[in-house]
C-alpha cells in the first residue's frame, strides 16, 4: 500500500505534516514520501528528497553501516529498533539523527526521524559539567530523567509534562512505578543492570507508560549508563510518540480497509501515472494480463485506436482535477476480444506525482443486450413502416399516440404533426363512439369500413382493432389499409350493370452488499429501482424484495456463492417495487469476505424498458395481416409472421424458395432477391400461383447478423379479377354500341364472357 493510495480514502497530510517527529516511507533507495518536519531536520525541501538518492544524506563515516542495516530489514532480519547517525544537511552542516525504520508493504520501510544534535550535546556536556547538563535538559524539548538506587534522582519539566506528576512526587517513586504491568518486570531488570554499571543492550525501545491520570501513553526511551555523584546510574531520554503510535495504528488499518475494498471489488480499480497503469487490483486480471504484464503498461495498448483520443481526454481532465463519471470505453483484451467498460476516474496524488485513480465496471453484456434490442428495435421499425398497412395505435382520449409512414403518406402529413392529434378530425361521431366502446367493454371490433376526409381529399380505410396495454394503461391498436381506389371501383360497378352488382358488393380486397440474508448496504441507485430509500432497504430480508416466481431461484444462486460452488453468477429476474410494481433485472454478483464473515456484493441493472420495447414490435409483426417474412441473401426464410405460414400452408423457417414454390415462381422471386440486396433498394413484383396473385415486395436489411430482405406480400387475387372485370364491362358495352349485327355482337359478348372463369353470369336478349 503506497501512502498516496492511503490519500486517496483519508486525508492524513495536516497530521502528519503537523508532528514533530519527521516522518518518510523509503523504497529502493529512494525517498517516496517525508513530511515538514523531515524537511527542516534536512534541510531540504520534499521535492529535492523526493528526487535523491537517500544515502547521500548520511555522512560518509556512517553510510556502509546504514545502508547494512537497511538490507537487513528488508530481508527481514533483526535489526536495533532506533539507529543513530550523522546526516549532512543542504547548508554542509552536520547533524545527529536518530531513526527507528520498520518494514512496510513490499520493500517499503516506513520510518520516525528524531534530530538528536543536542542530545548528543546533552551528553557531551554532561560528561563536562553537571551545571551545563541542568541548564540543556531544564530547556529540552524531550524529557530527561536520572534514576540510582531505584529512585528517580533527577527529572526536567518535560518529564513532569509527560506524566503528570510534580517533581517532587516524581523523586519519591521507583523508575518503574510509571511503566505499564505489561513492560515492567524487563525495565526494571534492565535498569538494576545500568545502576551496577552493565552495559544493556538494546539502548533505545519504545515502552508504555501511566500518566497520573492513568492514560497509556507510549515513549521512545533511550538509555544510558552514566555517574551522578560519584555512583553509577542509569540516564535516559525520552519523547513521547503516541500520536505517532495512533498514526500508524490508522495506517495499518486503512491499508486494510483499502485492500479488502479495493482486492474483494467487483470493479476494476487501477492507478495511471505519466499514461502507465502503476497499481491494478485483481478484477483487471479479466483483460487476460496477470497484474505483473499489466504495471508498466500503457493504458493506450489496451485501447482501440478509435477510442485513444478518449482515453486520452478522460486521463488529462482527471489530472487537472475534473471527476469524470459513467464513461463508455471499449478495450482489446489479451487474447484480442473487445469489451466495454464504464469508467470513473480522479486525480490523486501518488509517490509524490499526480496520477490518476480509475474505477471500472464491466457492461459488455449490457452493450450486447442493448445492441440486440436496437437489432430487433429496427427490424421491427422497418417492419411497422414498410408494411402498406395502416397501424395507428390510440389512446382513451382518441388522441394518436403512434403511427406508421402509411399513415402520413395518405395523409399529406408528417409524423410528428399526426402525433397529438384526435381521430375526431379525421373520422366521423358515428366511429368515434365505436373506439369509446371498444376501451370501454375491452372488446376488439372486426373488419369496418371508415370514410374519412383529410386535407379536402376523401378517403376509406378498411380496418380493424384489438386493445393493447402498456404500462399499465389501455391503447387501441388500428390496423388498416387504404380502399380508397376499391370503393372507387365498386360506385363504378354499380353504375353499371345491376345484375354485376352484387358481385362487386360481396368483394373485399430495467452495490449493494447481502450477509445472513439481508441488504447490509445498497446504493441509491438500486434503491431508486425499486422505489426505495436506501436506508428502507437496509437489514430487510433480501426476498422481502423479489418476486415469489423468482425466490428459490435466488436463494438456490445465493447459496452457491456462499459454498464456494460458483465464483460469481450473472442472471435475471424480476422484483417487487414498493408500489406493487414489477420490473425485469439483470443481476451480477460474487462471493466475498466482509468483516470476517461470508456475503455476497453484486451489481442490478433494470432492463424493463428493453424487454417492453422487444415484446411491443413481435406483437405487431404477429398481428399484421399482410404476409410478413425475412429471408438471407440465399432466399432461406429466417423468420415469418402467422399469416404467411398460414398461407403458405407449413412453416416456412429454414426452407428456401425452391422448397416451397414451384420452380419457376422460385426463380423469379430470387432474381428479385438478389436486385434488392445488389442494388440496395425495394423492389416490387406481381406473380401468380395457382390462380391466386400477390403483390410482393422485397426491402433490403443490413444487420449484424449479415445480408436480409423483408418479403412482405398482400393477396392481390380479388383486385385483379375486379380489373379484368371492368374491362370485360366496358368491351361488352363497346360491341352493344359498335356492332350492328346482332347475332356477331352475341357471339363476340359470349366468348367475352365466357373468359370470367370466376364470375357467373346470364344474357337476357330481347328480341
Amino acid at each position: 500500500m503506497e501512502i498516496s493510495q492511503l490519500n486517496s480514502q483519508f486525508d492524513f497530510q495536516q497530521i502528519l505534516d503537523s508532528i514533530r517527529a519527521g516522518i518518510y516511507v523509503f523504497k529502493d533507495g529512494r525517498f517516496i514520501y517525508v513530511n515538514k518536519t523531515a524537511e527542516k531536520i534536512t534541510g531540504y525541501s520534499r521535492d529535492e528528497l523526493l528526487n535523491m538518492d537517500s544515502f547521500k544524506l548520511l555522512h560518509p563515516d556512517d553510510r556502509v553501516r546504514i545502508s547494512q542495516y537497511t538490507e537487513m530489514a528488508l530481508e527481514g532480519k533483526e535489526v536495533p529498533l532506533e539507529l543513530e547517525a550523522r546526516i549532512v544537511r543542504k547548508d554542509g552542516s552536520v547533524r545527529w539523527v536518530s531513526f527507528r525504520p520498520a518494514l512496510f508493504g513490499d520493500r517499503l520501510i516506513l520510518g520516525t526521524v528524531f534530530d538528536i544534535t543536542e542530545m548528543k550535546e546533552i551528553k557531551k556536556r554532561l560528561e563536562e559539567s553537571e551545571q551545563v547538563f541542568r541548564v540543556l535538559a531544564e530547556n529540552s524539548i524531550s524529557g530527561i530523567f536520572i534514576f540510582q538506587d531505584d529512585r528517580f534522582v533527577y527529572v526536567n519539566p518535560i518529564v513532569e509534562e509527560l506524566t503528570g506528576f510534580r517533581k517532587e512526587e516524581l523523586l519519591q517513586m521507583n523508575f518503574w512505578d510509571l511503566v505499564h504491568p505489561d513492560m515492567k518486570e524487563i525495565v526494571k531488570e534492565r535498569g538494576k543492570r545500568r545502576q551496577r554499571g552493565e552495559k544493556v543492550e538494546p539502548s533505545v525501545y519504545e515502552i508504555p507508560f501511566l500518566t497520573k491520570s492513568g492514560e497509556v501513553r507510549w515513549g521512545i526511551f533511550s538509555f544510558s549508563n552514566t555517574i551522578y555523584k560519584g555512583k553509577p546510574a542509569g540516564f535516559c531520554i525520552v519523547n513521547d510518540i503516541t500520536e505517532n503510535k495512533e498514526l500508524e495504528k490508522k495506517l495499518r488499518e486503512s491499508e486494510e480497509m483499502f485492500r479488502n475494498l479495493s482486492e474483494e471489488s467487483l470493479q476494476g480499480i487501477f492507478v495511471i501515472q505519466d499514461g502507465e497503469f502503476v497499481y491494478v487490483n485483481r478484477v483487471m486480471e479479466t483483460t487476460g494480463y496477470s497484474r505483473d504484464e499489466l504495471l508498466g503498461m500503457k493504458v493506450v495498448d489496451l485501447v482501440p485506436e478509435e477510442y485513444g483520443e478518449l482515453a486520452n481526454h478522460i486521463y488529462s481532465e482527471s489530472l487537472q482535477g475534473k471527476k469524470i463519471t459513467n464513461v463508455e470505453l471499449k478495450y482489446r483484451t489479451k487474447d484480442g476480444r473487445e469489451r466495454w467498460i464504464l469508467v470513473n476516474s480522479i486525480g490523486i496524488t501518488y509517490n509524490g506525482k499526480r496520477a490518476v485513480l480509475c474505477n471500472t465496471l464491466d457492461i459488455t453484456g449490457r452493450k450486447k443486450l442493448e445492441i440486440q434490442i436496437r437489432n430487433s428495435e429496427e427490424k421491427f421499425r422497418n417492419l411497422w413502416n414498410s408494411v402498406e398497412d395502416i397501424l395507428v395505435i390510440l389512446d382513451a382520449e382518441g388522441k394518436i399516440r403512434e403511427c406508421n409512414r402509411k399513415v402520413a403518406e395518405i395523409s399529406g402529413f408528417k409524423r410528428e404533426e399526426l402525433i397529438g392529434k384526435k381521430i375526431s378530425e379525421f373520422v366521423g361521431e358515428e366511429y368515434i363512439d365505436v373506439v369509446k366502446r371498444r376501451f370501454k367493454t375491452g372488446e376488439s371490433f372486426g373488419r369496418i369500413e371508415i370514410p374519412m376526409e383529410v386535407n379536402g381529399k376523401k378517403l376509406w380505410i378498411e380496418a380493424r382493432a384489438n386493445l393493447i396495454f402498456e404500462n399499465g394503461k389501455s391503447l387501441l391498436q388500428i390496423i388498416g389499409r387504404d380502399i380508397t381506389e376499391r370503393k372507387k371501383m365498386e360506385i363504378r360497378l354499380k353504375e353499371s350493370e345491376d345484375k354485376f352488382r352484387s358481385l362487386v358488393e360481396r368483394s373485399v380486397a430495467g452495490v449493494y452488499l447481502i450477509q445472513n440474508g439481508v441488504f447490509k448496504y445498497v446504493n441509491p441507485k438500486l434503491a431508486e429501482i425499486w422505489g426505495f430509500k436506501p436506508e428502507e432497504m437496509i437489514n430487510k430480508k433480501v426476498f422481502y424484495f423479489v418476486h415469489p416466481e423468482y425466490r428459490k431461484t435466488v436463494e438456490e444462486n445465493v447459496i452457491k456463492r456462499l459454498s464456494g460452488e460458483s465464483k460469481s453468477i450473472n442472471y435475471t429476474l424480476k422484483i417487487i417495487t414498493k408500489d406493487g410494481g414489477v420490473k425485469d433485472v439483470e443481476v451480477y454478483d460474487s462471493k466475498a469476505i466482509i468483516g470476517g464473515k461470508p456475503a455476497v456484493i453484486g451489481t442490478l441493472i433494470d432492463i424493463t424498458e428493453l424487454r417492453k420495447s422487444e415484446e411491443k414490435y413481435k406483437k405487431i409483426f404477429s398481428h399484421s395481416p399482410v404476409l410478413i417474412g425475412i429471408v438471407n441473401e440465399y432466399g432461406i426464410f429466417v423468420e415469418c409472421n402467422p399469416v404467411m405460414e398460414k398461407t403458405i400452408g407449413r412453416n416456412p423457417v429454414g426452407k428456401s424458395f425452391f422448397d416451397l414454390f414451384p420452380e419457376e415462381i422460385a426463380r423469379s422471386r430470387f432474381g428479385y432477391l438478389k436486385e434488392a440486396l445488389r442494388e440496395n433498394k425495394n423492389v416490387s413484383f406481381i406473380d401468380e400461383i395457382n390462380g391466386y396473385y400477390f403483390y410482393s415486395s422485397f426491402i433490403p436489411l443490413h444487420l449484424p447478423e449479415g445480408r436480409f430482405c423483408m418479403a412482405i406480400a398482400e393477396d392481390i387475387t380479388e383486385l385483379m379479377n375486379l380489373n379484368r372485370l371492368l374491362r370485360t364491362i366496358n368491351d361488352v358495352s363497346n360491341l352493344i354500341v359498335h356492332e350492328r349485327n346482332p347475332e356477331q355482337m352475341l357471339e363476340r359478348i359470349c366468348e367475352k364472357l365466357s373468359k370470367l372463369s370466376e364470375y357467373s353470369c346470364s344474357i337476357i336478349l330481347d328480341v
